[in-house]
């Protein structure tokens, strides 16, 4: 049985890009972009900054979300390059924008302290809100803020119930105190509710944080 010379050729261009496919997807092999990004973080991991931004760089500079935030961290920090707050928001923008929601927690930082960008706490909102939508524990307990402290957003107890409540659910231990706070004093509830007070101020017990609990009032009331 005989092929068109043009039919063969055509057939052996899809098996060599179904069999691509297989190595890097389909049979676990990882893409070079992935295998360089891999060696960063373990760089990262063991302060080998240096070494961890040779690797995340080129993937930053080709597009890829997890470098551009990891780079960021390292500019944010000066860790392996020289610090530059203006460059760490630009990659954590990048990142973001392609709903990495570590960047859009960190893009939201940035304009709540104003580093590298205007300081912007409605902008900060705007980018926890992304992030705590995603499910980062992080951004849902800055959005409880926002909402509670009227920072950047209109003072809504309820919805800063809501956010500490999600942040709280995943151990979020600044989040179980200010959650049991607003427990106590019928803050965003339907009325104070001591049991659920207690409750959320035990599981935030152990926070550690040297030892200074965050909420909204200063200190925590004694609970019976």
């Amino acid at each position: 049985m005989s092929f068109d010379p043009i039919l063969r050729r055509a057939f052996t261009a899809l098996f060599a890009i179904l069999l691509t496919g297989c190595l890097f997807a389909g049979c676990g092999r990882k893409t070079p972009a992935e295998n360089a990004l891999a060696e960063g973080k373990a760089a990262y991991d063991r302060k080998d900054y240096a070494t961890a931004v040779r690797y995340f760089k080129p993937a930053a500079d080709q597009g890829d979300a997890e470098a551009q935030y990891m780079l960021g961290l390292c500019r944010e920090y000066g860790q392996g390059i020289r610090l530059d707050w203006e460059k760490a928001a630009g990659l954590f923008r990048k990142a973001a924008e392609q709903g990495h929601a570590g960047a859009q927690f960190m893009l939201g930082k940035c304009h709540e302290f104003g580093w590298g960008v205007k300081k912007d706490m409605q902008e900060a909102a705007d980018w926890y809100r992304k992030a705590a939508e995603q499910g980062d524990a992080e951004a849902q307990f800055m959005l409880g803020e926002c909402y509670y402290n009227a920072w950047g957003l209109k003072q809504d107890y309820a919805q800063a119930v809501q956010w500490y409540g999600k942040a709280a659910d995943q151990g979020h231990k600044k989040a179980q105190y200010c959650l049991g706070f607003c427990y106590y004093y019928g803050r965003g509830t339907d009325k104070p509710d001591r049991k659920k007070a207690k409750e959320w101020y035990g599981k935030a017990d152990n926070l550690d944080d040297g030892g200074e609990k965050t909420a909204p009032e200063s200190s925590s009331p004694d609970v019976k």
